[in-house]
């Protein structure tokens, strides 16, 4: 079953360092840096790829402590493990005038509507077998990438991580796209009065 120390040890292993047994308790250059990385480079990586894995869904009601001003009226609490917002387009979603506009700040949802909103967010995974072998070589890139300069002392070497980082962000964003089917939409009225 994958562990953070894999994970961990495949980024020291791209920096051509030797692996660890255990990166939260080695106290070794290498392996502590990592440590250190870990959280921020996986909040990034879930946040940027929006892996499927780390989708959920939520009905945001809204909240009894109303501090909402300015354009918006309500106020809305977000999930404690609300990383990003996916943005969860449907075939009905294509006329968007019927969506409430909302806005995320200071750690809540601000809002026209006074009713719940259906959302869907990236939360924080912090199991590793419930990642993708995909996201795996992402987070292990992008903690390579981070941690590089603190381990190796190289920049040349920060700047291959960081290709390689974006390489493997690629990868994951496309492979991640392919586990759900094609999604097709209708022709509209404009489309509909090209094609005649």
């Amino acid at each position: 079953m994958l562990s953070k120390t894999d994970i961990g040890n495949q980024a020291l292993s791209l920096l051509g360092q030797l692996p660890c047994n255990d990166i939260d308790t080695d106290t070794n250059k290498g392996p502590s840096a990592i440590r250190r990385w870990y959280p921020q480079c996986l909040d990034y990586t879930l946040g940027r790829i929006k892996p499927r894995f780390a989708r959920w869904r939520y009905i945001a009601t809204p909240s009894s402590n109303n501090d909402a001003a300015f354009d918006y009226s309500t106020t809305y609490a977000l999930p404690v493990d609300y990383i990003a917002m996916v943005d969860d387009k449907t075939d009905s979603d294509i006329n968007y005038s019927y969506q409430p506009s909302w806005v995320i700040e200071n750690g809540k949802i601000y809002s026209n509507t006074t009713t719940n909103i259906h959302l869907m967010y990236v939360r924080r995974v912090l199991d590793p077998s419930a990642y993708t072998v995909w996201f795996v070589d992402a987070l292990a890139a992008r903690l390579a990438e981070m941690a590089c300069f603190e381990i190796t002392q190289n920049s040349r070497l920060r700047q291959e991580m960081k290709a390689g980082r974006v390489e493997a962000f690629s990868i994951a964003f496309m492979e991640d796209s392919n586990q759900a089917p094609i999604q097709n939409f209708d022709d509209d009225t404009w489309v509909k009065a090209r094609l005649t």
